[in-house]
C-alpha cells in the first residue's frame, strides 16, 4: 500500500471516478442522494460529489491490491479535517488502477440513514436496478442470498453513531464471488462492493478490506505515512480535482462550471492544426460552449492527466484529451489562489500522430 505519486496514479483515479455515478441521476447535493433507479445514465464524477456534504474534500488516495488487481483508494471528509480520520464521518470509492472498473465504494456520515429503512422487496428491487447500471456482468449468472439490515458505527462530532442500511447479499455464480448493495433509508445506495473472496475454513473475508477503516488502521503502510507525505497528497488530490472539474466543464459545455476552473487572468495558447490560438479564459469558454458539447453528440469523455508536478503555490499538469477526432496534449499551470487552485495558462497542441 502506498501514496500515489505525483506521476503515477491520476489516469486511473480520475478514469475510475468517471465510471461511478449518472450526471442524469437526480443527485441533491445538500440531500446526499444516489438515486438506484433503471433511468439512471452513464456513471460520472461529478455526480458522485454531488452526493457528498458541500464541505467534503479529498484527503488521502492511496493504491495497492485487491486480489492481486492494482486498486486505487480515494477518501473524503469534511473540509475542517487535516489528516485521514480513520472511523469517523467519511466517504470512500475504490476503483481499479488499470481501466478503472469501479470495485466499491461507501458513504458514511450523518443523515445518510435517517428515516425507516427499505423492506426486503423495495431493497432488492433497489439493489438490481444499481448494479443493471453500475455493474451489469455481475447480474450474467447470480443468486440473492438474503436482505437483512446492516449497522456500521461511525463516530460522528466525538460520538459513536450508528449508520444503517438495509443490504442486498449475492452471489456470481460465474466465479463464486459475492458482492453487495447497501441502500440507505432514502433509497439511494449507501455501500457497494463486489469480487469479495471468501475463505470457507477458517470462515473469513479473504479479499482486502479496503473500504473499511478498521483495516485499514492495520496497514503499515498508511500508518506510517508521514504528514508531509499525506499533505502533499491532499494537494495533489485537490488539484487533480480543478482539473477533473475543467475536463468535465468542457464535456457538457458548462461555462460556469469551465471558466470556474481558470484564474481570471489566464490565457489559453496553442494550435488547432495550421491555426494558432491565444485567448483569454472568458474567450476561451465561450468558443468551447458555442459549439454542440461532447455530451450532447453521445461521446465518451477520454480525458486523462497523464502526469503532475507541484512546486510550491504553483503546479504543472500534462494531460491527454480527446475532442472528437483530434487528440490533444495541454499543459496547464496552476496557480493557488485564495479562492484555491486555478488554471493560470494552458497550452496545447495536438499529440503526435493525431491529425487535426
Amino acid at each position: 500500500m502506498q501514496l500515489l505519486s505525483n506521476r503515477k496514479g491520476w489516469a486511473a483515479v480520475v478514469a475510475g471516478l468517471s465510471i461511478l455515478l449518472s450526471p442524469s441521476a437526480e443527485a441533491d447535493r445538500k440531500g446526499n442522494q444516489m438515486l438506484a433507479s433503471a433511468t439512471a445514465g452513464t456513471p460520472s464524477t461529478e455526480a458522485f460529489r454531488d452526493l457528498l456534504p458541500q464541505d467534503y474534500v479529498a484527503v488521502l488516495t492511496l493504491e495497492g491490491e485487491m486480489d492481486g488487481t492494482p486498486v486505487v483508494l480515494h477518501r473524503y471528509q469534511p473540509g475542517d479535517t487535516v489528516d485521514p480520520n480513520l472511523g469517523g464521518a467519511h466517504a470512500s470509492l475504490v476503483v481499479e488502477r488499470d481501466g478503472g472498473r469501479l470495485k466499491g465504494f461507501t458513504r458514511l456520515y450523518a443523515g445518510v440513514s435517517d428515516g425507516a429503512l427499505p423492506q426486503e422487496d423495495a431493497a432488492r428491487d433497489g439493489a438490481l436496478a444499481f448494479l443493471r447500471q453500475q455493474a451489469p456482468d455481475l447480474l450474467t449468472d447470480h443468486e440473492v442470498l438474503w436482505v437483512d439490515r446492516h449497522d456500521e458505527v461511525v463516530r460522528i462530532a466525538g460520538h459513536d453513531t450508528t449508520v444503517s442500511g438495509t443490504k442486498v447479499k449475492f452471489r456470481n455464480l460465474a466465479d463464486r464471488l459475492y458482492f453487495w448493495v447497501i441502500l440507505a433509508a432514502d433509497g439511494s445506495v449507501m455501500t457497494f462492493e463486489r469480487d469479495i473472496r471468501w475463505i470457507t475454513f477458517p470462515g473469513r473475508r479473504g479479499t482486502e478490506k479496503w473500504l473499511h477503516d478498521a483495516w485499514l488502521q492495520e496497514q503499515d503502510g498508511l500508518a506510517a505515512a508521514g504528514t508531509e507525505a499525506r499533505t502533499e497528497a491532499r494537494t495533489e488530490a485537490r488539484i487533480a480535482t480543478v482539473v477533473e472539474e475543467y475536463f468535465l466543464g468542457a464535456f457538457h459545455g458548462d461555462r460556469a462550471r469551465l471558466l470556474g476552473t481558470f484564474d481570471s487572468d489566464a490565457r489559453v495558447v496553442g494550435f488547432f492544426g495550421d491555426e494558432p490560438m491565444d485567448l483569454g479564459a472568458e474567450a476561451f469558454v465561450d468558443r468551447v460552449v458555442s459549439q454542440p458539447s461532447q455530451a450532447s453528440q453521445g461521446a465518451i469523455m477520454d480525458k486523462t492527466i497523464l502526469s503532475m508536478e507541484v512546486v510550491g503555490r504553483i503546479a504543472l499538469v500534462k494531460a491527454r484529451v480527446r475532442v472528437g477526432g483530434h487528440v490533444f496534449i495541454d499543459l496547464l499551470t496552476l496557480h493557488r489562489t485564495a479562492e484555491g487552485w486555478r488554471i493560470r495558462h494552458k497550452s496545447f497542441d495536438v499529440e503526435p500522430g493525431s491529425a487535426a
